[in-house]
């Protein structure tokens, strides 16, 4: 699945990272360097993602290099050692081993216009659904931006030209967006029929490489009996009518939501497997895994609305964004 949204987390750290010159050419045309659905990509998020994808991409192509990069803890060290690794960085070099024989700059620059078509198309999918950021959590964010902004001064000022973002305003724009799209991953699973009243038309978008599943755990060591038979009884139960939902309340041993969305290789391996053979709504017969036994049903969610949303996405770019070559000195991030 493409990478959609950078963590809040990353957005509220502020880096002590020296500023480094960034070519604004990319925006000098007359149309829009990036829309998405006939809505203009605004300048700050545009260069927010192009320096995420940068520093992303070069850090993963120095610990392919380098794979004992990957085993080092110590956090100077490691910036050290990446400093080396990427010493003398062409952005506009050919990239080893491309199959397209794209630069560097070439491949950075297409993942941010796919995470563009997925991350605006999916804001645009929300704002359809109606699903809105609480004003808790904006407020949330407020405070959260005004103690980064005090505690760390110049430095907060540095973070954001770094990122190439406008102003304050438009950085906490960027964070409400991101909070939204976060958001959206618990909401739209565990609420779904609120935002999409013909859930039906969302499991064409079923995905092979995310799911969304609820499943009831009978713990090993569970107090209700048998960790089989218990579970054997729960999907008899579910397979005669009974509701899932009222026998998760009924008999729910997993200390979390007990839905999730996931991609290959974040799950334990039969759980993992067995979420991705079912088809939309079915109902697996219990799954052995090292923490009990699991009765998985396979849900239309956040995974078939991302789907929705990038099939349906139009994205056009400029002639300066085709063209951009990126102007980040490496070794400035590392001062």
């Amino acid at each position: 699945m493409k990478r959609i949204i950078a963590t809040i987390l990353a957005l509220t750290m502020v880096l002590t990272f020296a500023s480094c010159g960034k070519d604004k050419d990319i925006n000098d045309l007359d149309t829009p360097a990036v829309t998405v659905n006939g809505e203009a990509v605004s300048e700050s998020v545009l260069n927010y993602y192009i320096t995420v994808n940068a520093l992303d991409y070069v850090s993963h192509y120095a610990t392919t290099i380098d794979g004992e990069l990957m085993a080092i803890e110590d956090v100077n060290e490691y910036k050290t050692r990446l400093a080396e690794a990427l010493k003398g960085f062409k952005w506009d070099a050919k990239a080893p081993g491309d199959e397209e024989g794209r630069t560097h700059s070439k491949i950075v620059m297409d993942t941010v216009r796919e995470t563009l078509a997925s991350r605006n198309g999916l804001l645009a999918e929300l704002k359809n659904a109606g699903l809105e950021l609480p004003q808790a959590d904006k407020d949330n964010i407020k405070t959260q931006f005004n103690a980064s902004k005090t505690s760390n001064g110049e430095n907060f000022k540095k973070f954001i030209e770094l990122y190439g973002i406008a102003d304050e305003n438009a950085y906490l724009s960027l964070m409400e967006e991101e909070q939204l799209l976060a958001l959206a991953k618990t909401e739209l699973n565990a609420n779904l029929g609120k935002y999409y009243k013909d859930t039906a038309e969302l499991e064409k978008y079923k995905r092979d490489d995310y799911v969304n599943v609820k499943h009831i755990l009978i713990m090993n060591d569970s107090e209700k009996g048998d960790a089989k038979t218990v579970a054997t009884e729960v999907y008899n139960k579910i397979k005669n009518g009974a509701d899932f939902d009222e026998m998760m309340a009924q008999y729910q041993e997993d200390t979390g939501s007990g839905i999730y969305s996931f991609g290959p290789g974040e799950m334990v391996e039969a759980f993992e497997k067995k979420s991705f053979e079912l088809g939309i709504n079915e109902l697996s017969e219990p799954v052995k895994t090292e923490y009990g036994y699991h009765v998985i049903l396979r849900i239309p969610g956040y995974a078939e609305v991302v789907g929705k949303a990038e099939a349906e996405a139009d994205v056009k770019t400029n002639n300066a964004f085709e063209n951009y070559v990126i102007d980040i000195d490496i070794l400035n991030y590392f001062a």
